[in-house]
Order: structure tokens, then sequence, then C-alpha cells
């Protein structure tokens, strides 16, 4: 079964877990989502869905063959189970479009889980352009 990703963090072609755990992929496109990027403690991306659409974060769709990528990338992620409050991370289901043809895709992403938003909004680095590679480094 194929297994669709957007990704936006170290996960990303050039990121820190590229290698580990992205590079299984058979597929990998430019693209974006509507929504705004966080850089937590510990460097952590934050994304933070924006149902105005008027804000973009950038990103990859990562196509993956495996379905045990769910199990790496759950355990990666701290996603223990849908709207767990020790999760890190909420798994869910989202639209992405990729950017060389603003096709829309239903992916898998790994969002700021619900509990966490208002103290992330309020104690985190807002990263305006919306591309983790370029924010500014604390």
């Amino acid at each position: 079964m194929l297994s669709q990703f957007f990704f936006y963090g170290a996960l990303c072609h050039n990121g820190t877990y590229f290698k580990t755990h992205s590079g299984s992929a058979f597929s990998l496109q430019k693209a974006y989502t509507y929504g705004t990027l966080y850089e937590g403690k510990h460097g952590y991306a934050y994304l933070i869905l924006d149902i105005h659409k008027t804000k973009k974060v950038y990103g990859e769709i990562f196509m993956f063959q495996n379905e045990e990528v769910f199990k790496k990338l759950d355990s990666l992620e701290g996603f223990i189970d849908r709207n767990n409050p020790s999760n890190l991370y909420e798994r869910k289901k989202i639209i992405s479009y990729t950017i060389d043809h603003n096709q829309k895709y239903e992916t898998w992403a790994y969002l700021c889980p619900p509990h966490l938003e208002k103290n992330i909004i309020e104690n985190c680095v807002l990263i305006q352009s919306g591309r983790w590679e370029k924010r500014p480094r604390l």
C-alpha cells in the first residue's frame, strides 16, 4: 500500500533524519500546505494548520511502499496514539500541494498536537518564511 507524507523539517531531503528515516522513499516532490511553522525547544519544528489558507509551510511529499514506515516515524516523532496527551506530535491526514504542478495530495503529516498549540504559539519562534531550512538560527 502506498503511504504519502508531508515533511517540513528534519525529515526533509537535507534534514538531520533524512538518511535514517526518509531515505527509503521512492518519490519526493517539493510541496507546501497551509499553516504556520514554529521552532520549539530543542530545535523541534511544529506545524499548525491555517484553516484560512493565508500562510504556507514548505516541505516535501514523500511516498513509501512499506507500511512499516508508520512505526518507525511514529516512534521518532513521539506519536503514541490519536489525541494522546503525551504525544509530541499528532499524525493526521492533511492536504498538500506540489510546487511544480500545484497538484493536490492527501498526505500524512506530523502536526503540533492540540494540547500544545497555545504554548507553541506563545513561547516559540514563528518562522515567517514557512521554510524550515531558512529559519533564523537561535
